[in-house]
Formats: structure tokens, sequence, C-alpha cells
């Protein structure tokens, strides 16, 4: 289980990162263009597919969809405190994403798109979403370390499937893994400010009974 202390350490390096990713990477850098040029799969039509189906986990029907029943099931088991908590993280998160694309009116790379898309590249918002959708709902709906690593993994094959797409450069998908990490963090820390009684733990299996 994290504790403050340890969720502000995190918080910190995502922010870190997020900079980094925000500040350094897009068309001017050459890691970019280079670590885009190795996973695209503009030349491999399997591999595209396979991408195409996987970025589908993080578009905004699968995650709406996920996050609403994930609600009410919450609800209708009088757990609404957990059902709110998890409702305005997922909303949150998705309206900061969309404007730091506003902000920051990245560029998307000069490569072959695989799928459309048609707002700024940074951050990437599947990446974001998924990660804040994923985390959020294995915090909530279980608990436990594997819970958590799986939301992760899950997050982290959608991330990597929109650079395999063309659609992202890699420092967008990065960006958009640290703003989420740091998001839900934040989310937790002020949830155990507000009800330090009833906190939603991180990784914490929930006891039964």
């Amino acid at each position: 289980m994290l504790h403050d202390r340890g969720r502000l350490a995190l918080i910190g390096a995502a922010a870190v990162v997020w900079a980094a990713a925000a500040h350094f990477g897009g068309p001017a850098s050459s890691a970019d263009a280079a670590l885009l040029a190795a996973l695209h799969a503009g030349q491999i039509p399997g591999l595209a597919t396979a991408a195409r189906v996987v970025t589908e986990l993080g578009g905004w029907i699968a995650l709406t969809a996920a996050t609403a029943s994930a609600v009410i099931w919450l609800w209708l088991r009088q757990r609404r405190r957990e059902a709110l908590f998890l409702f305005l993280v997922v909303a949150g998160a998705r309206l900061a994403a969309a404007a730091q694309k506003h902000v920051f009116a990245r560029e998307r790379p000069d490569v072959a798109h695989l799928v459309d898309v048609s707002s700024a590249s940074f951050p990437s918002g599947h990446a974001a979403n998924s990660l804040v959708t994923f985390l959020v709902l294995a915090v909530v709906l279980s608990g436990s370390r594997s819970a958590v690593g799986l939301a992760v993994a899950f997050a982290g094959c959608v991330g990597i499937s929109r650079v395999m797409l063309g659609v992202h450069w890699p420092s967008d998908v990065l960006g958009g893994w640290a703003f989420g990490l740091a998001w839900v963090l934040a989310a937790l820390c002020i949830s155990d400010r507000l009800r330090p009684g009833a906190a939603i733990p991180l990784a914490s299996p929930r006891r039964k009974g």
C-alpha cells in the first residue's frame, strides 16, 4: 500500500517526466523520430491490425462503457462514495488531457496514420485516459497488486499501439502515462484527506466481509 509520502514522490517523478516529454519531445526530437520509425507498423499489415484492435481498448467508447458500468454497479451496491470517486477522476482526467492538447497544439507525426485522428498530438489521450480508467477501476473494484499491475499493462499496450499506428510521437504517449499516473495518485491523496477514516487504498487487497 502506498501512503502519502510514496504517492507524492511518484507524483513528483511523473511531473518531471511529463514536463520533459512536453518540452523536449515531438517533431524536433531525433529520439522521438527514431523510436517512431522503429515501432511504426505501416509495412506489417498483421501488426497494424493488431494495433488497431488494442487501441480501441483506450478509445472513448470502450472506456466510457467500462466506467459507466462500474459506476452503476457500485451505486447499486451502496458504494456510492467509490462510484462518485470513479466518475470524477475519470471525467476530470479526460477534460484535463483535452485541455493540454489545446495548450501545446503539437503536430502529429509526419508519417502514415493508420487510423483517423483530428486533435493535437500531446499528450496522447488514449494513453492518459486508459491508464486513469484502468487504474481507478483496479483500485476501486479490487485493490489488489495484481489488478493494478494488469491495469498498467493494458494501458501500456494501448499507448504503444498509438505509436505503432503512427498517430503519436513516443513522447506524447510517455506524457500521457505520466499525467495519468500523477492524476490518479493526486486523487487518492485528496480522497484520503477528505475522508481519512474511509480511505480508498492503492494496491492493497480489499478485505471481505
